[in-house]
């Protein structure tokens, strides 16, 4: 029971840190994916350009719009995640010992189902309060006299304007679409990460639970790698599913249409739209994610 709440609070700490750290990347990813789609001219022609036109026309805080759903949804989301991988792996692999690959795959893919359900929805919102004064219906809302606040005015809003107008469904859009992507991401995170600690411990002649900062910081920030490069055409997917409608036109008739119609009308260029600065995110981001969760559980380890 002690060791399933500190993977859980080790989670936490880690999604916090990692989150604070990567969000800029990540609110360009959606800009850049996000481009032609909700009625908004080819506004940006690569991720530096993103970066210094949000900062300039809003501010360095733009990077960090709608910071706070995820903030509490990544704290509780990454709690689920270690703390359900934790738990699976002694579940599967009882007699102990160092943890086989084998049994981190199956884990991971475990882990990947039970934290899809917090996921979808805190990333719905972080979606929307990101794609914000972007597109035709946007631009109108905010030159027009009679209505001059924006749509969402904080996440919290956000996530009862959408429950209110779209009901419990439309807070669960994507949900398919995040169970499809987290498949694959959360196994290839986990093995990957595991692998290199493992390998890390062989050339360091170490055990791997003594393992330093570089070699954890290394493996982790692989890990975020791996996930992202096998999983991310479906995040392209999931962030137009999950944005359509926004501009007040609904767009695809579901995964496969989606699918389609983006390879139809933009190439198979556009499966990978955002996925520079999601990788530039994922080394940083994820090096501070499992560094934080190794020395918390180690910390709780020598208590």
């Amino acid at each position: 029971m002690w060791q399933a709440f500190t993977d859980y609070l080790a989670g936490v700490c880690g999604g916090t840190v990692g989150m604070f750290v990567g969000y800029p990347f990540d609110t360009v990813k959606v800009r850049l994916q996000m481009q032609g789609v909700v009625g908004a001219e080819l506004r940006y022609s690569g991720m530096w350009n993103c970066f210094k036109d949000i900062v300039k026309t809003e501010s360095v805080i733009g990077l960090y719009k709608g910071l706070i759903s995820p903030l509490i949804g990544t704290a509780v989301i990454n709690g689920i995640i270690f703390g359900t991988q934790g738990n699976l792996c002694r579940l599967l692999q009882p007699e102990g010992g160092q943890i086989r690959l084998k049994t981190t795959f199956l884990a991971g893919i475990g882990t990947a189902f039970c934290q899809s359900f917090v996921s979808s929805p805190v990333e719905l919102v972080k979606l929307r309060m990101q794609m914000q004064g972007v597109g035709k219906l946007e631009t109108l809302i905010q030159q027009s006299s009679v209505v001059q606040s924006r749509r969402y005015r904080n996440s919290v809003h956000c996530f009862a304007v959408i429950c209110k107008s779209e009901g419990l469904y439309g807070a669960y859009r994507g949900l398919l679409c995040t169970f499809i992507r987290s498949m694959p991401a959360f196994p290839a995170y986990f093995v990957t990460f595991d692998y290199l600690c493992q390998k890390s411990a062989i050339l360091c002649n170490k055990p791997a639970d003594q393992l330093g900062i570089f070699s954890l910081c290394f493996a982790g920030a692989i890990g975020g790698i791996a996930s992202w490069v096998v999983t991310f055409p479906m995040d392209v997917v999931k962030s137009r599913i999950q944005s359509d409608g926004i501009d007040g036109k609904k767009e695809y008739q579901g995964i496969i249409d989606c699918f389609r119609r983006t390879y139809r009308n933009e190439g198979f260029q556009a499966f990978g739209k955002g996925l520079t600065p999601t990788l530039i995110r994922a080394i940083p981001a994820n090096a501070a994610i499992f560094y934080t969760v190794v020395v918390v559980k180690r910390h709780f380890k020598t208590q």
